[in-house]
């Protein structure tokens, strides 16, 4: 089988790229070849065009109300599913455990990995002062309204 490259003048007939895929059809003999640019084209002959025709069709008839409930299908669920995605990333920063290493500071161990120069809360009454100041401050402010 001879192989063409597009704008190339052919005979008339039908002409099929594999890569990039197009088919292109030439009415008459001595006319360029239409088609996509650097593409190669190899002519079909045209016996093989007319048995592959009711294929063709049958698989246009046959596939065609897939394709139909397939954009019905895509109508719908795209919009879902792109509020879906939207509101799951708005809280995503939930499920990240950045929180984790912050959190082993606060177990009033001197020398935890990352407490290099803060001050760590030990269990010697200052957390029991700090909780009777907050309610004092608490009760205080309930008392002003």
């Amino acid at each position: 089988m001879a192989r063409y490259l597009a704008g190339t003048t052919t005979r008339k007939g039908v002409y099929l790229s594999v890569w990039p895929p197009d088919i292109s059809f030439v009415s008459a003999d001595d006319e360029p070849l239409p088609g996509i640019d650097g593409a190669t084209y190899r002519r079909l002959p045209a016996l093989l065009v007319v048995a592959l025709s009711p294929l063709l069709g049958a698989l246009f008839v046959i596939g065609f109300p897939f394709v139909i409930v397939a954009a019905i299908a895509y109508a719908i669920f795209q919009p879902l599913y792109a509020r879906l995605t939207k509101h799951a990333g708005e809280k995503a920063y939930l499920l990240r455990g950045d929180y984790a290493l912050a959190a082993s500071a606060l177990d009033g161990k001197a020398g935890n990995k990352g407490t290099e120069g803060a001050e760590v809360l030990r269990d010697d009454g200052e957390l029991d002062e700090l909780r009777a100041e907050v309610a004092a401050e608490r009760e205080e402010k309930r008392t002003q309204e």
